[in-house]
């Protein structure tokens, strides 16, 4: 008689399937659920109630895989907030079926919801679901550079012209030219082969103009006893 009974559950539950598949609206959810108490759990359905045992397996299948499937994945909370999904240690499927039917009896616009979106809600807020926010990294603080001193801008001629033109150590051009320079104190010098090399200190303040013109002499002979 027994495993008639098995056999004849197991036909409804073939038949039923796509039925139940199909209508996981929060409403249709809470008529299988209304089938499922302790009587389904202990299997004391009689040969006349196939249907009640199929309705009551088909809500236990849908909340259990929900509760345990949903437990350590990635999403988000009602106010956008990313985390993992955390289930509250203990929690039963009939808990989780108890708190879905009082939350939508409570919420009847939501019947027409998918299922799955209506439990989600119910549990958070019964405190059964929690979303644990990602641990964000330290946000870097850039620095504001201070905007770029504009350069000076030199000319620098010589006589006579062709002469080299270096700046502190490094050759800039040869004369006649307009040189840039940071702002700041430098070390020019101009010089020719064969003469004598001019060389100054210079000071150049940010956008400033300036014109060096230098007279390149040739070397002062020693005059012989």
């Amino acid at each position: 008689m027994k495993l008639v009974s098995k056999l004849i559950v197991l036909v409804a539950l073939a038949f039923s399937a796509p039925f139940v598949h199909a209508a996981y609206t929060a409403a249709n959810l809470e008529k299988l659920c209304n089938d499922w108490s302790g009587d389904v759990n202990a299997g004391g359905y009689s040969l006349s109630q196939p249907m009640i045992l199929v309705h009551a397996t088909a809500c236990e299948s849908f909340i259990t895989g929900y509760v345990y499937g949903i437990k350590g994945t990635m999403g988000t909370d009602d106010k956008g907030v990313l985390g993992t999904y955390t289930i509250e240690k203990g929690v039963t499927s009939p808990q989780a079926v108890k708190v879905f039917t009082l939350y939508l009896s409570n919420h009847p616009e939501e019947e027409n919801k998918l299922a799955g979106d209506v439990l989600f809600r119910a549990m958070t807020q019964a405190g059964l679901l929690a979303v644990v926010p990602q641990k964000s990294e330290p946000a870097i603080v850039q620095q504001k550079s201070e905007p770029a001193m504009p350069l000076a801008s030199i000319v620098v001629k010589s006589t006579p012209p062709g002469a080299d033109i270096n700046v502190d150590g490094k050759w800039m051009g040869s004369t006649p030219s307009t040189i840039q320079l940071a702002p700041g104190e430098h070390e020019i010098s101009v010089e020719k082969e064969g003469l004598r090399p001019w060389q100054r200190t210079m000071t150049v303040t940010a956008g400033g103009s300036s014109t060096i013109d230098a007279t390149l002499e040739k070397p002062r002979k020693l005059s012989g006893k």
